[in-house]
């Protein structure tokens, strides 16, 4: 009997772990709207961590210039040797990159109502798309990790692994970076 408790309390430890991390990788990579596999996108690229303690997270980042790419300020987190700058509150980060062999996006606007796409990356490296409308601009109070920063409203749906991928207007200039998404 004493030797069949540790054993028992082992598994289920065991499984209780797992159900665990399911749950919590599961708000990482549930979605709040439809995505698309695409291949025909605007450069961007996968943004994985440089250390093994950060292993599983991932998030995307925009050329901008030859040496340089928007990412989420979180993504910049795991990948800490390639950060350039980032914003003290807002979740933007500009990190070293080599985009020499990438088209560059121009930068443009967006207007309300205007039509807007999301692109980013899946955890198994393939970039997804997603569509939406522009609604307006904002400045939330109240919430310590976006106070004092401009917010933009699309309904364009996002998901985890997308962080730091671009928004662009029908033009395919890019309008803006895309944030934390919701619970990852």
């Amino acid at each position: 009997m004493t030797l069949f408790c540790p054993v028992l309390f082992k598994r289920l430890s065991i499984v209780f772990g797992i159900a665990s991390l399911l749950v919590v990788l599961s708000g990482c990579t549930t979605a709040n709207g439809t995505h698309q596999i695409t291949d025909s996108h605007p450069a961007l690229a996968l943004e994985k961590p440089q250390s093994f303690a950060q292993k599983g997270k991932f998030g995307t980042s925009v050329p901008i210039t030859p040496t340089l790419s928007l990412t989420a300020a979180h993504v910049g987190e795991f990948i800490e040797s390639k950060v350039i700058a980032r914003h003290p509150v807002c979740d933007v980060a500009l990190i070293a990159a080599d985009n020499r062999h990438h088209p560059l996006p121009d930068l443009g606007l967006v207007y309300q109502g205007d039509p807007v796409q999301v692109f980013g990356h899946a955890s198994n490296g393939d970039v997804l798309t997603a569509e939406g409308l522009y609604y307006m601009d904002l400045m939330i109070r109240g919430f310590p990790e976006v106070e004092d920063c401009p917010s933009s409203i699309t309904d364009a749906p996002v998901r985890g692994g997308m962080s730091g991928g671009g928004a662009f207007n029908a033009e395919q200039e890019l309008v803006g970076i895309q944030p934390k998404a919701k619970g990852c």
